[in-house]
């Protein structure tokens, strides 16, 4: 699918994967971003895991594919990134609980904090 909007309920956050589907290139499935800039952000491999996540709730039979898909001027044309740290998952988790526990706190700038 393609730009859905997603829940994961337990964790409470939503997400709006790029592309979900199976990249026949590397064999498996799972999500997409496309990015049509040359500034790559280590920041995508977060998002991807986030992603991922989230689809997992609605498709459990999805794979693993977490991959940045870099749309360039001239050939080749694309270039495709793939994420497969354990940890980008963890830090995902880490980042949420963290954000939860700020606002919680009142320590936001949104929310009245420092």
């Amino acid at each position: 699918f393609v730009e859905v909007p997603l829940c994961h309920r337990v964790m409470k956050y939503g997400v709006t994967p790029d592309v979900v589907a199976r990249v026949e290139a590397f064999k498996d499935s799972g999500v997409v971003e496309i990015k049509a800039t040359a500034n790559r952000s280590p920041a995508t491999a977060i998002q991807t895991a986030a992603q991922l996540l989230a689809v997992r709730v609605v498709e459990c039979g999805i794979g693993k594919l977490r991959a940045e898909l870099l749309l360039m001027p001239e050939e080749p044309f694309y270039k495709f990134r793939v994420f497969n740290d354990p940890m980008d998952e963890v830090t995902w988790i880490s980042m949420l609980n963290t954000y939860r526990w700020l606002s919680a706190h009142k320590l936001l700038r949104q929310n009245g904090g420092r």
